[in-house]
């Protein structure tokens, strides 16, 4: 979905950046854009998207040439998960998952502080 913008650019047409343009058009993409993750962490996705796309902005509006915008894909993306969307026991956290995918587990290499 994050790959919009460059097919968007090629035909003159203006970057989707803000995060409530991003969310809508990631409800009419369906199911299945952000993989197994669900409506929580596709959002927090889009969100430090669209946070980086403007703090580069910004940075390039203040005169740093060097200031790249976010890459179309990217293999590690921040994600953000707010307290009540995941579930932590003992050394292992579950990260929520959209309908239909099985829980995703992961191990954590040390104890939570």
């Amino acid at each position: 979905m994050l790959g919009v913008n460059r097919w968007r650019r090629q035909r003159g047409l203006p970057a989707i950046v803000s995060y409530q343009a991003l969310c809508r058009e990631s409800s009419a993409a369906g199911p299945g854009t952000f993989g197994e993750l669900d409506t929580v962490g596709a959002r927090s996705v889009l969100r430090r998207y669209s946070d980086a796309w403007f703090a580069t902005a910004a940075r390039r509006k203040d005169g740093e040439a060097a200031a790249r915008f976010p890459r179309r894909k990217r293999r590690l993306m921040p994600v953000r998960f707010y307290h009540g969307t995941f579930t932590l026991e003992a050394r292992r956290w579950r990260i929520p998952t959209g309908r239909g995918n099985a829980p995703l587990w992961v191990r954590l290499d040390r104890p939570v502080p």
